[in-house]
């Protein structure tokens, strides 16, 4: 409706404009025609080669015009009708000025006419040649050219607001035919696809910008569903643990063990509190949360990190190839992924774990290699996902809940950067994370 309506008045008014315009262009044209017959009957009224002298007298006027000539006034400096043709003779003057040069006048009488003025040389003085021709005939084509116009922009309005209102009728339908099938699919199914038209590019690149979208939203459920029951699992089993352990110490006090297992109770309350805490990261990040972005330098946060591990764990932390690298984002953030690669190569290090930070063109690489049991190729992938631990890993890993490196491969893809595990690596794991170089410019306070 609000397309036919505008394409309604759009054309209304472009089509009254050309109305106008083609009433003047074609009156302007009837008057220009007349002109140059009224200059033309004063050309045959002056060809008798005497020039402008003898006009004094009407007779030789008279003469030249003939039968069925010109309609002449000869009005003298006074304004009085010296002469004046068969069909004029009962009016006064045409016109009061008096030109100096060939004019042209339309006078409003009892008739209009369309008169042209040139002023001559009399016997003894200059009087005004006019002549004059009939506006009856001009008037009536002008005034049928309107009628029509006036009958037929209407019609061709009406005509055109229907065409319009039919043909963009059916441009939408397959539209709104996609909004409905859309409007179907339900949290339940949305496995479902739209049809792809191929009556239309537009409508083609539509469905399948829809049916992207579906898939997004698709996968996004699928991964909630798959977050929440692995999350569920996750708490269950030490929320059990921990109740199956107070309700036998509290059937049995006088045998329980309040001390110890106070400290096992502990132990796995502090699990729960990481885990919890991993569990809120992962949720803001699939928020997607407006990334906060500062200079951060990386190797800062590797050597405050890499010397809580050694301190803790007593391993070798090797950081001699640890350079200077500044990026922007959130220093909380990075550092959550440096502390989390580091307490990973820490749980599975034989020994020894060495970490590398240096710019590598327009990247910051940041690489973190223990020199414990490495991880399969067919797993390099599934370590980044959520709750994945695999079984030697699950073995070793004291009170790991298998998010660590979801959560850091959520973070650097967040700052567009990459992390992988090098499957070149011949002893251990070696994590590789790329970051994009970041400088600040202290005096705009920008990147």
């Amino acid at each position: 409706m609000r397309v036919t309506a505008a394409a309604v008045v759009v054309a209304a008014v472009a089509r009254a404009i050309g109305g106008f315009a083609m009433v003047a262009i074609q009156r302007n044209q009837l008057i220009a025609a007349i002109d140059d017959g009224l200059r033309e009957d004063l050309r045959e009224i002056q060809g008798d080669g005497s020039g402008r002298r003898g006009f004094g007298d009407g007779n030789a006027i008279r003469r030249l015009l003939g039968p069925g000539g010109a309609e002449v006034q000869l009005i003298d400096p006074g304004g009085a009708v010296r002469f004046s043709s068969d069909s004029l003779a009962a009016m006064d003057a045409l016109i009061d000025e008096r030109p100096d040069r060939l004019s042209f006048f339309t006078v409003d009488g009892a008739e209009r006419l369309r008169v042209a003025a040139l002023p001559v040389d009399g016997a003894s003085e200059v009087a005004v040649l006019v002549v004059a021709d009939d506006l009856t005939d001009t008037d009536e084509a002008l005034r049928r050219l309107g009628t029509t116009l006036l009958v037929s922009i209407p019609l061709l309005v009406i005509v055109l607001g229907a065409a319009v209102w039919v043909v963009t009728g059916r441009a939408l339908r397959p539209v709104d035919a996609l909004r409905r099938e859309v409007d179907d699919i339900t949290a339940a199914d949305l496995h479902r696809r739209v049809d792809v038209p191929d009556s239309s590019e537009e409508l083609e690149r539509l469905a399948t910008t829809m049916n992207g979208m579906l898939g997004r939203r698709e996968d996004s459920v699928r991964r909630q569903r798959e977050f929440v029951g692995d999350a569920s699992h996750e708490l269950r089993s030490p929320l059990a643990g921990m109740r199956s352990e107070l309700e036998v110490n509290l059937a049995h006090p006088e045998a329980a063990a309040w001390p110890e297992s106070g400290r096992r109770l502990l132990d796995e309350t502090v699990r729960m509190q990481s885990l919890v805490e991993q569990l809120l990261l992962l949720a803001r990040g699939d928020g997607r949360e407006t990334l906060r972005r500062n200079p951060v330098d990386l190797d800062d946060l590797v050597l405050g990190e890499a010397s809580a591990l050694r301190e803790r764990s007593g391993l070798v932390v090797d950081l001699s190839e640890v350079s200077a690298a500044q990026v922007l984002g959130d220093p909380i953030g990075l550092a959550q992924v440096v502390r989390n690669l580091l307490d990973n190569a820490g749980r599975h290090a034989a020994g020894r774990v060495a970490v590398v930070v240096r710019e590598v063109g327009a990247e910051v690489e940041l690489v973190v290699h223990d020199d414990g049991p490495g991880v399969a190729r067919a797993d390099a992938e599934r370590i980044f996902e959520r709750f994945a631990r695999l079984d030697e890993a699950r073995a070793r890993d004291s009170g790991g809940a298998g998010l660590g490196l979801a959560i850091s491969r959520e973070i650097v893809t967040r700052h567009g950067g990459t992390i992988h595990l090098d499957p070149a690596a011949s002893v251990g794991a070696r994590f590789v994370v790329r970051l994009p170089v970041g400088t600040w410019n202290p005096s705009t306070g920008a990147a």
